[in-house]
């Protein structure tokens, strides 16, 4: 099983294998923490990284695209890694060919971009947006009354043991408490133990290939 439904209230969201949320009705596609960039950022840095690292996630989102058909893709925050670079350009040209779809940016930390380059790119910026009554997305976890929390910026995963000490920790959507938390896009960031510093929460582990069920 490479997607699985995870209810917010009454609407339904698609998670997957793929990093990202799809909800049907609205064919919107919710992305977070892309942090597109890293790799030249990195390189730049004399931090030697393969340019197919710097590939990979633009043509996964480009496929996402083409797979899900949205009519608006939605990011939630941590768009780029740094300063302007050679990826920008990319993603730039990336979306440049989807003119019938509306692209959103809610501001993360990492959007230190002049302004001028998101709206070149086509890019309507937020620092918040509410998708759906009740529904609102943000790059930080953010605290709505009676409402739920769509957010980023945190890179969740989640820790799981077998027998003979056999650990493994996977990336994964995370909710607790009218939160849901949204793994990183970018495959280079990393993520952390949610049952650490949120415990008693659902999560959604994946791999590449297969998306887990909360036990």
């Amino acid at each position: 099983m490479k997607e699985a439904e995870i209810m917010l209230g009454n609407e339904t969201f698609i998670a997957g294998t793929h990093r990202c949320l799809f909800h049907e009705s609205t064919k919107t596609i919710i992305v977070s923490d892309c942090h597109f960039g890293k790799v030249a950022h990195f390189r730049k840095n004399n931090i030697p990284l393969p340019q197919t690292a710097a590939t990979a996630d633009y043509l996964f989102l480009e496929q996402i695209i083409t797979l899900k058909q949205p009519l608006v893709c939605i990011f939630l925050g941590d768009l780029f890694h740094s300063s302007s670079n050679q990826e920008w350009l990319w993603f730039q040209s990336l979306i440049k060919k989807y003119p019938l779809i509306e692209f959103i940016l809610i501001e993360g930390n990492h959007d230190i971009l002049p302004q001028e380059y998101y709206e070149k790119a086509g890019l309507l910026v937020k620092p918040e947006m509410e998708l759906l009554p009740h529904i609102f997305l943000t790059h930080e976890p953010t605290n709505y009354e009676n409402a739920f929390n769509i957010c980023g910026h945190v890179h969740p995963g989640f820790s799981i043991s077998g027998k003979g000490r056999q650990h493994v920790h996977l990336p994964c959507y995370y909710f607790n408490k009218n939160r849901l938390y949204m793994p990183a896009f970018g495959r280079l960031n990393g993520c952390v133990n949610m049952e650490k510093i949120n415990p008693g929460g659902k999560a959604w582990m994946f791999t590449e290939n297969k998306i887990y069920l909360p036990q």
